[in-house]
């Protein structure tokens, strides 16, 4: 399995959070490739590795392109990609996450993404699809956000042609899920999700709190160990 996270120059400081939570719920045997532009120089674990896509960083109205450029260079043919606010504040079970890519291996260059959250479950119009394994599939075709950059687990080779049919302009991520999502529903491209759905996490810059860290759903235990890395505008 590989992990992607995106980021940016501004929320950097993510990371070491990040890190210290995804290591905790996840595992620290987990090879993760940061994208970003900047360098941030934190005291991150071995198993995370940052890449950068330009200098200087594309600004916010060019993220496919950032992407994109990334995501050509990999060898890897799926992978989790995660923001780097997603901050697990449960524990993620490896095979769940094995048993997924086995199914997204199975169906092929068709399918563009499994989530991973209950963002298809409940993005309405949600209709079981079949199972695999332990997991329920479910279907919410020609719902919004069916592009919705939540955790998931996505087939690399199709959310580049994707990302690559966005009209320049168009390529924001704000963009990338609405104009994306019209592109997944012309192309009738499969994207599933699970009643079981086996990650949870905080989107810890929720845009509705403005500067402020979003800790809503992690226990104390978790914010005393990632405070001391959270800037004083951020708290």
């Amino acid at each position: 399995m590989n992990v992607i996270v995106f980021t940016s120059d501004s929320h950097n400081w993510c990371l070491k959070p990040f890190s210290l939570l995804f290591n905790k719920y996840w595992s620290e045997n987990q090879r993760v490739d940061i994208a970003g532009y900047t360098d941030p120089e934190l005291d991150l674990p071995p198993n995370f590795k940052f890449y950068s896509i330009a200098k200087p960083q594309y600004n916010k109205a060019r993220w496919a392109d950032g992407a994109i450029k990334f995501l050509r260079s990999v060898e890897y043919t799926h992978s989790v990609i995660l923001l780097e606010d997603y901050w697990l504040c449960r524990s993620v079970c490896t095979s769940d996450i094995d048993t997924l890519l086995d199914f997204c291996v199975y169906c092929g260059d068709n399918i563009l993404r499994v989530d991973l959250t209950a963002d298809r479950l409940y993005a309405g119009g949600c209709k079981d699809y079949g199972y695999w394994n332990k997991f329920d599939i479910v279907q919410a075709k020609g719902a919004p956000y069916e592009l919705s950059l939540q955790a998931g687990l996505w087939n690399i080779k199709s959310l580049l042609s994707v990302l690559e049919d966005l009209e320049t302009g168009y390529k924001s991520a704000w963009d990338v899920e609405l104009k994306g999502t019209e592109i997944v529903i012309g192309r009738n491209m499969n994207i599933f999700g699970t009643r079981q759905y086996p990650m949870r996490y905080v989107n810890a810059l929720n845009n509705a709190q403005g500067k402020k860290t979003n800790f809503l759903g992690l226990i104390q235990e978790d914010i005393d160990m990632i405070m001391p890395f959270v800037p004083e505008e951020n708290r």
